[in-house]
Order: C-alpha cells, then structure tokens, then sequence
C-alpha cells in the first residue's frame, strides 16, 4: 500500500497476454487475491506498484537490461471510473452508459 495508509496488502498474482510456445509476453494481465480482496477487487485505497527491471529477460536480445522504471501509484475507489481518485459526475455517467450489460466497458488506468 501507499505511505500513509493501512489496511491488508492483497497477493499479486500475473499472467501473460497471448503467451509465446515458451511463455513470454509482451502484455500481462494482474490480479489480486486473498485478503484485502472482496467480490475480486483489492479494498479502496492507493497502492504503489513497481515493476522489478532485473526480473526481466530478453530471448532476442539476452544481453539486453530493461531500464528501471518509477514506481507507479493508483487509486482503488469503488465507483471511480477515471481513476482520479475521487468519484465525480463522469464516474456517474460511465456508470450508466454500462448499467445492465453483462461486460464492463470499463478499463484499467494507471
């Protein structure tokens, strides 16, 4: 979790996007799980996640480093939609363009 707030910190868990025969990806999907997560959403918070640049390899080019990257930080709000932080009219109307559809139209913003 972000400084300053509490609460239980969910498992990551990843998974490639159209895998090659070896497993590699270019596109991961991540998802949390166990505690802190309720209905399959990780609780109202801010979170940080980083993405750890000596973990990846290349098969291409073995040689190659990935360059460290900032941490990034995201909000967890039920209803925010725009991933403000803050739920707002905007929230409200992407709310009703998807009311009473079986798939979300919604994605995820980072």
């Amino acid at each position: 979790m972000h400084s300053g707030q509490s609460g239980t910190v969910p498992t990551l868990n990843w998974a490639a996007v159209n895998p090659n025969s070896d497993g590699s990806s270019s596109q991961w999907v991540i998802t949390f799980s166990g505690a802190g997560v309720t209905g399959g959403s990780i609780a109202d918070g801010v979170y940080d996640i980083t993405l750890n640049a000596s973990a990846i390899t290349s098969e291409f080019n073995p040689t190659s480093t990935v360059q460290p990257r900032p941490t990034d930080t995201f909000y967890r709000l039920f209803g925010d939609a725009q991933g403000t932080g803050k739920v707002n009219t905007a929230d409200y109307d992407a709310f009703l363009a998807n009311y009473g559809r079986k798939l979300s139209g919604f994605i995820a913003t980072i």
